[in-house]
């Protein structure tokens, strides 16, 4: 429906209630398209927020009794206006799960398992910004204002390149495959080049540097696991986020084991093997939960 016949509809309606003068239609049909016009507006515009023209539109109206019956009509034409700008957009990946995004600034997101993306639907409009828990590729589109992921352990900003953020509760990871980072935390930071990976948890200062060896980093992206003297509690929780399924260890020294190697994680069953010979301990299925013994 055009805006003439939303026009020609909202006067049917106004006309047929009694009120002591009825409104000029040219004059309440501009006044409508004027206060369309301030909602449209994208709330990265400072001057035009929605809150901002509700309160524009009501004072225009407040003071002429005989339009105040256009109010209601036009605040629900405002409705998808305020819910296309202001409502957060939520990804969610369950184990096993892998999804690949493309965001509105055409930049990539990989999406790992169990792990999570909220941005405002305002994304690219004046601001990059989104929230990760858990793990995500992205390949960043070089535009003219920063891209920023934010996490519990720190935040990451970058113009144009690609990078992998990993922050979970045993841990963070920020590796560069190509351009620059800067991961910051509090009033600390520190810059990432390209092959550079940073290692640990929320102290900047006493996070760990070391260079990527492997040329298809993440390993993830491609169906491998890479180990270097990673201790066996944080390979097996990799498992359950990949495979769905319960780990648990018959000896909790168990946990501090370490193992090095690359593990092909698309099949469940040729992952614990690989693992059972590089760790020298096996897995029991019992019950639908693996045990380490």
């Amino acid at each position: 429906m055009d805006q003439k016949k939303i026009g020609n509809l909202i006067w049917d309606i106004s006309s047929k209630t009694k009120i002591p003068e009825p409104p000029n239609k040219k004059e309440a049909w501009d006044a409508i398209v004027q206060s369309m016009d301030d909602l449209r507006q994208p709330k990265f515009v400072k001057q035009s927020s929605f809150s901002q023209s509700i309160i524009k539109l009501w004072m225009h109206f407040i003071h002429k009794p005989n339009y105040a019956l256009l109010l209601p009509i036009i605040f629900i034409l405002g409705l998808p206006f305020y819910f296309n700008f202001y409502q957060n957009k939520n990804f969610t990946t369950k184990p096993g799960e892998r999804l690949s995004l493309l965001l509105p600034d055409n930049s990539k997101a990989i999406l790992n398992s169990g792990s999570s993306i909220t941005y405002k639907k305002g994304f690219n409009s004046g601001h990059r910004t989104l929230h990760l828990n858990g793990e995500a590729y992205f390949e960043v589109q070089n535009l003219t204002f920063p891209f920023i992921v934010k996490t519990h352990h720190g935040e990451i900003t970058v113009l144009g390149t690609t990078f992998n953020v990993r922050s979970r509760n045993d841990g963070f990871e920020v590796g560069v495959n190509s351009g620059q980072v800067k991961v910051s935390s509090g009033n600390s930071f520190i810059e990432l080049n390209p092959k550079q990976c940073l290692m640990g948890f929320t102290d900047l200062g006493q996070d760990t540097i070391i260079n990527i060896e492997n040329e298809k980093y993440p390993g993830w992206i491609n169906q491998k696991l890479y180990c270097k003297q990673t201790n066996l509690e944080t390979v097996c929780r990799e498992i359950e986020r990949i495979h769905n399924v319960k780990i648990k260890f018959s000896n909790q020294k168990m946990k501090q084991i370490t193992i090095t190697g690359t593990i092909d994680t698309s099949e469940l069953e040729t992952m614990l093997n690989t693992i059972a010979l590089l760790s020298q301990h096996s897995f029991k299925l019992v019950d639908g939960t693996y045990t380490v013994i």
